[in-house]
């Protein structure tokens, strides 16, 4: 009888299998434009399978597209596009094109921004944490996407009070790094673009998510989208979490650091892909989109664009 590490295994090997193909694509001569793009589809495809299937409850659906604020909507401004979307899965689409998988959604349904890449080099790094800014920049929210400081929501979809948010969770998720040193490269990155992520994952083996460390050198992982003020991780302080309301923050102690979930530090990518797992899928149960109100529905739904 195979073991859980056993089945993982196979995981991984879908992996592998899914990254050589992309490389063969890439390396066909001629039309290299429809080869790249195949490739790239190619790999996304596997990423938003994984997704799905391991860590997206079954009250959020998965699925890509464009994000709609009443603001935007009414001034006619360009929507921001977004690779992969966590969607709320009883607030409907302003539009959906079935056959592309693309839908495009009310802010309030958006529980997730995902930014989706192949491989995960310094450059392209760099480029998915400017496009989570210019997201978050065009929805108006910059100041307060992941604020709240009561942090006391009841999770309707979980049944008990757990200290729910509507805040979207933000992450980076790649096939493969080629990062010599994934936990330092991408912490530098994080602190100097001053990123409101709130993980990033290759699936090859390499994950890093907010913890906090104590003076004896304790690491707590913390698992929510929301924090006290919104801030890129490093620069919240212990006195931030102290001081506010909730007492979910109250039981957190310690410098803000980010903990490197690797390879690199030892463990099996088994062993890294099960946690990773665990991590996200318990912070997403965290997350709770509240019902539309009138107001929201006459400007998203009745309004003519």
């Amino acid at each position: 009888m195979p073991t859980i590490t056993d089945l993982y295994s196979v995981h991984h090997r879908e992996l592998d299998l899914a990254l050589a193909e992309s490389d063969l694509l890439l390396q066909k001569e001629g039309g290299l434009d429809g080869e790249l793009k195949t490739s790239g589809s190619l790999c996304e495809q596997f990423l938003r399978k994984t997704l799905s299937s391991y860590i997206v409850p079954g009250h959020f659906r998965l699925t890509s597209g464009y994000i709609a604020t009443p603001e935007l909507l009414e001034k006619n401004q360009n929507l921001p596009q977004c690779d992969v979307l966590i969607a709320d899965g009883y607030i409907p689409p302003l539009l959906r094109f079935s056959k592309a998988e693309i839908e495009v959604l009310p802010i309030e349904a958006v529980t997730g921004i995902i930014e989706a890449k192949r491989r995960l080099t310094k450059k392209s790094l760099a480029d998915a944490l400017d496009h989570l800014e210019k997201i978050i920049k065009s929805t108006g929210h910059m100041n307060d996407l992941k604020t709240d400081r009561d942090l006391n929501g009841f999770n309707k979809y979980v049944g008990i009070h757990n200290h729910s948010s509507n805040k979207p969770l933000l992450g980076i998720v790649a096939l493969s790094s080629t990062l010599d040193d994934f936990a330092n490269e991408a912490v530098n990155l994080i602190n100097q673009k001053n990123s409101l992520v709130d993980f990033i994952w290759t699936m090859d083996g390499h994950a890093l998510f907010p913890a906090f460390k104590s003076s004896s050198g304790e690491i707590q992982i913390y698992t929510h989208t929301a924090r006290p003020e919104t801030k890129t991780w490093n620069l919240l302080k212990e006195s931030d979490f102290r001081q506010a309301p909730s007492n979910f923050y109250k039981a957190f102690s310690g410098q803000p650091v980010w903990l490197p979930i690797s390879t690199q530090i030892g463990l099996s990518r088994e062993a890294v892909f099960a946690r990773v797992i665990g991590l996200v899928s318990l912070t997403t149960s965290r997350i709770f989109p509240g019902a539309m109100r009138e107001d929201q529905i006459n400007s998203y739904y009745l309004k003519c664009h």
